[in-house]
């Protein structure tokens, strides 16, 4: 007979753990990491969350249920905020830095929409109007009308003339398919490490196109060799013992791994015979194996946790997105061309303003220490087309010393009138790990 007065369990309502929340909690623990203050921590967090909504935040990074190991990707946003690491708290800082910066430029409305949208590329759009602005640009405009009814992506006007920019990120897209059978093959296979009390270091190397048959076949063998793992660490608990298993769909590779804090870096153990020996994946994963209050840090810390297993795959060639990482770098360059041209029509106005492109590459790095390649851009881009001032070629990178991402910046100017002046570009230099005005 129960307590009078008092209701049994199933009465109550359940409450989960908000993430937006644990989120806000998390940040000010890294501000002496990122030489912040708890206060501009807190201040640039609570503009992020405002600018994109919490609700909208906590719906994109709300957990799947408990018997799934993993999520299929969430949107980039959802992720800074269910992640919560060290680069995913700087991200969120970053951005808030630029809606700081930006918060009264005309139409940043329709920007934080295209944020849910299109992430990255609105992310180099937000990266560098707040960059021209604090290197002096006045009247800056986002979402510009354009000629023939198109939208610019940035107006400004510097020492009295007006400029015109379009932020492009070139995107290599892999085949939806083939993206929802590795995240099948990601989640078959962290259930499996789940079994299991130590930290799984899983890598797969396809020989073809992932499909039900092969991810069963895999999933077989990742089973096998995970069970052998546990089998030689029973026998031997200080030894990294490793798995290599062979077939016509692919080799699997299966270590002891070590704990990586949450949002960490990926680092992915490997067999010694395991054809990939760099941190070159097409998909990674992890999953963790500690409990969310641990990896939220409200009632234990992450590096309290177990550790989180992990899953990497290598896709043959044809199938994944670094294969023009590959090839003849001038080829590469001259169809990066193309495309940039492609877009210069979305900088083009009716009033005579300089126009410029802002492209995010990973070809940028190519042009290091070859100004023959970067000349032969500059005069396919810049010299050939009429009022263009110049281009920018940038790359998106962690910048250690900063602790925050940064940009690398090749500017690719015109010779002569129209031209982006020296001391424009020079301002867009990356500085600390806020810039906060």
């Amino acid at each position: 007979m129960g307590y009078q007065g008092m209701r049994t369990e199933a009465d109550f309502t359940r409450t989960g753990e908000d993430p937006v929340t644990i989120f806000r909690l998390r940040a000010p623990e890294f501000a002496r990491d990122l030489g912040l203050t708890t206060a501009v921590v807190d201040e640039h967090i609570n503009i992020f969350v405002s600018a994109i909504g919490a609700d909208w935040l906590a719906t994109a990074s709300t957990d799947v249920p408990p018997g799934i190991p993993i999520p299929f990707p969430r949107h980039p946003l959802g992720h800074i905020v269910s992640t919560a690491g060290p680069e995913q708290i700087a991200e969120a800082l970053e951005l808030g830095e630029y809606l700081r910066a930006l918060h009264a430029a005309p139409n940043i409305a329709a920007v934080l929409k295209a944020l849910k949208a299109q992430y990255y590329q609105t992310l180099l759009q937000l990266a560098f109007g707040s960059r021209f602005r604090r290197t002096g640009a006045r009247d800056l405009v986002l979402e510009p009308p354009a000629a023939e009814g198109r939208l610019s992506d940035l107006s400004f006007k510097y020492e009295g003339r007006r400029y015109r920019a379009e932020c492009f990120r070139p995107t290599y897209k892999t085949k939806v398919d083939v993206v929802y059978e590795l995240a099948r093959l990601a989640q078959d296979c962290l259930e499996i490490a789940r079994g299991y009390p130590v930290v799984l270091s899983i890598a797969i190397d396809l020989n073809g196109k992932p499909t039900v048959a092969a991810r069963r076949e895999l999933v077989s063998a990742v089973n096998d060799a995970s069970r052998q793992v546990a089998e030689d660490m029973s026998q031997k608990p200080k030894t990294f013992p490793t798995v290599l298993m062979t077939g016509p769909i692919g080799t699997v590779s299966v270590t002891r791994a070590v704990a990586t804090q949450l949002g960490g870096r990926r680092i992915v153990l490997r067999h010694p015979s395991f054809q990939h020996t760099g941190d070159d994946w097409d998909y990674f994963a992890r999953a963790g194996v500690g409990k969310v209050a641990a990896a939220s840090g409200i009632h234990g810390t992450v590096e309290g946790m177990d550790g989180l297993s992990h899953f990497a795959v290598w896709l043959p060639p044809g199938l994944h997105r670094a294969d023009q990482s590959k090839e003849d770098p001038d080829v590469s360059l001259e169809r990066l061309g193309r495309k940039i041209e492609s877009k210069l029509g979305q900088a083009r106005s009716t009033s005579g303003e300089h126009r410029f492109l802002v492209v995010d590459a990973w070809q940028t790095r190519l042009l290091d220490g070859l100004p023959e390649r970067g000349e032969r851009l500059r005069r396919k881009v810049v010299e050939s087309h009429q009022g263009v001032a110049g281009l920018l070629m940038v790359r998106r990178e962690w910048k250690s010393d900063l602790g925050r991402h940064g940009y690398h910046i090749v500017p690719l100017l015109h010779g002569k009138e129209p031209k982006l002046p020296d001391s424009l570009v020079v301002g867009l230099k990356d500085r600390g790990p806020c810039d906060c005005e």
